[in-house]
């Protein structure tokens, strides 16, 4: 479960962290622009897993709803279902892992640089690659690294993936973002 907590807070965490440790001053600008007063966002997802236990890539979908002030959902929906509603949990980690998501997606955690070493590029498409290194040892004993794919005229995720310690990896394909502001 505690796994599964993390990997939801790096899934979600694509808006707050791109503005994090940003290479260029104006990039920077632009991305914490793009996210700022965002009240709620929903999106289909594609999670695969590849990993040394399974013979096969193991493929996932679904959606996530967050809206402001604190209402955050992930939900698997095929091959089976599973709802992490993290709206209303009296769990500590839960709690914890919600406040530091939904302080990414409004901007609140935008200029924390202690969690993570980041590096962009801009890539053949168009879209712009954010590349999170995390400092935390915490963090670290699960990921070796997390990369973002962004869209590169609306600076919101197409895609997020993790590079996890044990060489497996997970990485996720967004699609049918609704975001309001």
């Amino acid at each position: 479960m505690k796994k599964a907590l993390f990997l939801i807070f790096f899934q979600l965490l694509w808006i707050g962290a791109l503005a994090q440790g940003a290479g260029s001053d104006e990039l920077e600008s632009r991305i914490i622009a793009a996210h700022e007063g965002i009240v709620s966002i929903t999106s289909d997802f594609t999670q695969t897993k590849v990993s040394q236990l399974f013979d096969e890539p193991v493929v996932q979908k679904g959606k996530f709803e967050y809206s402001a002030p604190e209402s955050l959902v992930w939900e698997y929906k095929w091959p089976t279902e599973l709802r992490l509603d993290m709206s209303d949990s009296s769990n500590k980690m839960t709690m914890m892992l919600k406040d530091v998501i939904i302080n990414a997606i409004t901007g609140v955690s935008l200029t924390d640089r202690k969690s993570f070493e980041i590096g962009y590029s801009n890539e053949s498409d168009g879209s712009i690659l954010v590349t999170l290194t995390p400092k935390s040892r915490t963090i670290a004993k699960m990921f070796r690294k997390v990369c973002l794919r962004l869209d590169g005229k609306t600076l919101y995720a197409s895609s997020v993936s993790f590079e996890e310690s044990n060489g497996d990896s997970t990485s996720i394909m967004f699609n049918n973002q609704v975001i309001k502001k």
